[in-house]
């Protein structure tokens, strides 16, 4: 029903925005399936790992860190925008859901640095293909097959700096920026969305 699709992609909104705040990246077609009105992640092995790229690999100049940073922090990194099919008009519904879900994280805020605090230690994070993070080890890995190789020391990126990151994440400015990027990457799918079956091509 019309209801639920609207329902459906309220819900999307909320899922990118979790992923945003969470620098979850890599979420294609493939790690994501439709359960009724909910959109359900299949795979979240790389929790955190838009910021842990740009922690491991941090541009030698600040023009080029910044750049960078617009880009790995961004919900575009997620894989979930731009949203797949608008060929329904469904920006309105994302959007609320975005904003709703920020309002959620915002009156829960300390109850959930409680539980990525308690849990931390739990955490590995693959940041590039074959390249992990485990937090209770603090170091970055390769793994392939055969074997685990400690590429470098990650002692810094813990409870503190994950807050860091999602305080600048969820200020008032760079959510209003985030929202304008998921709608803007609306209007160019919409825009770009031509049925050439009906169009005779």
């Amino acid at each position: 029903s019309q209801g639920e699709i609207k329902q459906f992609y309220y819900n999307y909104g909320k899922l990118i925005y979790v992923t945003y705040i969470l620098g979850i990246n890599d979420l294609h077609f493939e790690n994501l399936i439709v359960k009724g009105v909910y959109p359900v992640i299949k795979d979240i092995e790389t929790i955190f790992a838009s910021y842990l790229f740009l922690y491991i690999q941090k541009p030698e100049y600040d023009a080029q860190y910044n750049a960078t940073k617009k880009i790995v922090y961004g919900t575009m990194a997620t894989g979930l925008v731009p949203v797949f099919d608008m060929s329904i008009d469904c920006g309105k519904d994302i959007i609320q859901g975005f904003n709703d879900a920020n309002e959620i994280f915002r009156s829960n805020k300390q109850k959930t640095y409680k539980y990525i605090e308690g849990n931390i230690d739990k955490l590995e994070s693959r940041i590039v293909p074959n390249v992990y993070w485990r937090a209770k080890d603090k170091c970055a890995y390769s793994s392939d097959d055969s074997s685990m190789d400690k590429i470098m020391d990650v002692r810094d990126f813990d409870i503190t700096t994950i807050k860091d990151i999602i305080e600048y994440q969820t200020s008032d400015n760079t959510i209003e920026e985030q929202k304008n990027m998921i709608y803007n990457a609306m209007l160019l799918s919409k825009a770009t969305n031509v049925n050439y079956q009906e169009k005779g091509v």
